[in-house]
């Protein structure tokens, strides 16, 4: 290939970037359990930002998709009395997800908008058996960053230092996740060991999830799994054998690091017999029992993000700065015309500094782009920093 051959595919790819959520294979034929449905979707255009107006255009389309297989099965069998009780319906009692879908049409409309038609496979059932369908959520997410933190204790009453490198209950749990699926993104806690707080760090593991959300935000963490697990041995009977068993637990929380809401909890319990080497044999009986607590808890994950994308609603914690109350009545104005938006909470208002907490169907930072540089008033939003459940926004 010539230099200059080169040099202009190199200026293709600089210049006709990859949207992280790409247009798969077309839907084949209809496989049980599959519905394919057709699917509009719009997210306005800001700041010239095409490219993240597109993908919020397939997000938009891919969630009506959901709707549309999720209705029809819930109009079925329920009496709704307004639109509200069904949409509340649909998210609640929807197991439906989407297995693969490919871009009809798309382009930029003359009122600022981006517009898409998807044709997509809409599978009910379980989506954690289905690789392709985990992936593609995976990619809706965002892939957000994971972390864990788990003290561990094995055959001795001594807890080992929370500020080691990763014990064998979290090495074991997030291994789990990871045969799952490999798009999951977890963060190495031995690059961030050294700015751990060692007393933030046992209350976390005490049950404050301040704590534990403090410690995700410091490893730059979306969610942080915390918990313990432990072993020890018990002696058991069996035909008239007596031997030395390893019997282990390990439980967990996952939070959300930016808004602190739980995911979901759980605990998972493991043998080893006959114990020849104690430490040994606690080992073993603790990969067993984080194993399971792995089993248990990605369910639990994968349903909470399943419900995020396609369209439940989201509350996002939004801090504003430099304010006063005239400005936050501009605030609220505002935020009626965010795609999406569905209400407001004023939490607090002190010096200046005001704490809502929104609804809306997109994350934060779809959000963030449509409010980014609004008037408010004689001010203007500037948006400090962003996470999908939280902003940061100063007005000037």
């Amino acid at each position: 290939m010539s230099t200059r051959s080169f040099a202009g595919l190199l200026l293709v790819l600089l210049f006709h970037p990859v949207s992280p959520l790409h247009a798969q294979a077309p839907p084949g034929p209809r496989a049980q359990g599959v519905e394919t449905v057709q699917a509009d979707g719009m997210a306005p255009v800001v700041a010239e930002n095409v490219v993240n107006a597109r993908d919020n255009a397939i997000q938009d389309a891919l969630r009506k998709a959901v709707e549309q297989v999720a209705g029809t099965m819930i109009f079925s069998d329920t009496k709704v009395q307004n639109s509200q009780v069904l949409e509340d319906n649909i998210w609640s009692k929807s197991s439906g997800f989407v297995e693969r879908y490919a871009l009809v049409k798309e382009g930029r409309s003359g009122d600022g908008t981006y517009t898409v038609s998807i044709s997509a496979a809409v599978k009910k059932g379980a989506l954690e058996e289905n690789i392709a369908a985990l992936h593609l959520l995976i990619e809706q997410m965002h892939s957000p960053r994971i972390a864990v933190l788990l003290r561990e204790r094995n055959m001795t009453d001594s807890w080992a230092d929370v500020s080691v490198d990763l014990n064998v209950a979290e090495t074991v749990l997030r291994n789990r996740f990871l045969e799952k699926s490999d798009r999951f993104k977890f963060i190495d806690r031995s690059t961030a060991k050294a700015r751990l707080d060692r007393s933030r760090a046992l209350a976390a593991l005490g049950g404050d999830n301040g704590a534990a959300q403090a410690i995700g935000q410091l490893y730059d963490a979306d969610i942080m799994i915390v918990g313990e697990a432990y072993a020890n041995t018990s002696v058991v009977e069996t035909f008239g054998t007596r031997m030395e068993s390893a019997q282990a637990t390990a439980t967990a929380r996952m939070i959300w690091c930016d808004t602190g809401d739980i995911i979901g909890s759980d605990i998972g319990k493991g043998a080893f017999a006959p114990v020849v080497e104690r430490v040994a044999g606690g080992r073993n009986a603790l990969e067993k029992a984080s194993v399971q607590l792995g089993s248990k808890l990605i369910p639990k994950i994968i349903e909470d993000w399943r419900k995020k994308a396609i369209g439940g609603d989201r509350q996002i914690a939004v801090t504003i700065r430099n304010a006063t109350l005239g400005d936050l009545r501009h605030f609220v104005a505002a935020l009626q015309g965010v795609t999406g938006f569905k209400s407001a909470t004023r939490r607090e208002f002190t010096v200046g500094v005001a704490i809502y907490e929104i609804t809306c169907k997109n994350d934060g930072n779809a959000v963030a782009e449509e409010l980014d540089g609004k008037a408010v008033g004689a001010k203007k939003i500037g948006v400090v920093s962003v996470t999908p459940g939280s902003i940061e926004i100063r007005l000037e």
